[in-house]
């Protein structure tokens, strides 16, 4: 991840059930108190802290691998990102049939082990489920309910 300016105050991209978007100021706080060379982030989630603080390095994770692509995804490539983002917009109307295919192709894509444009599909399943959820099955399959109450689409 490239540097931020001094004082960034980027959102996340995404609402993320457990994310730390409202205390992200002041755990960001706390560690711009240190200036860490090196900043590690083992929960990242929506990424609410780690685009707060400013490091030379960063080690982000999180056990959640789709979580994890979608990152690399918009790291890697932010312009692609952003063209894969929009692909889906067009293909996928704001709907719960919609978001049910993307759904289905979602869990396609990732037991046939397809990575690339996965991030994409994670951030237009996060943004139309319930809640900013993600819930997978014993068989690992993503399978959180459609919210139609959503008024926006992406928040980046």
């Amino acid at each position: 991840m490239t540097k931020k300016p001094k004082e960034s105050t980027i959102d996340p991209l995404f609402r993320y059930a457990g994310g730390k978007r409202w205390l992200a100021k002041g755990i960001a706080g706390e560690i711009k108190a240190i200036a860490p060379r090196v900043y590690v982030e083992p929960f990242l989630g929506a990424g609410a802290v780690v685009l707060q603080v400013e490091a030379e390095h960063y080690m982000l994770g999180d056990v959640n691998d789709a979580l994890v692509q979608l990152w690399q995804e918009v790291v890697s490539g932010p312009e692609l990102f952003d063209l894969r983002v929009k692909d889906l917009e067009r293909s996928f109307p704001h709907s719960e049939e919609a978001y049910n295919r993307a759904r289905q192709l979602f869990n396609e894509q990732r037991a046939r082990g397809e990575r690339s444009g996965l991030g994409a599909l994670v951030l237009y399943l996060i943004t139309h489920n319930f809640n900013g959820l993600w819930r997978e099955n014993q068989e690992g399959k993503y399978n959180t309910p459609y919210c139609g109450a959503q008024k926006t689409r992406f928040r980046y």
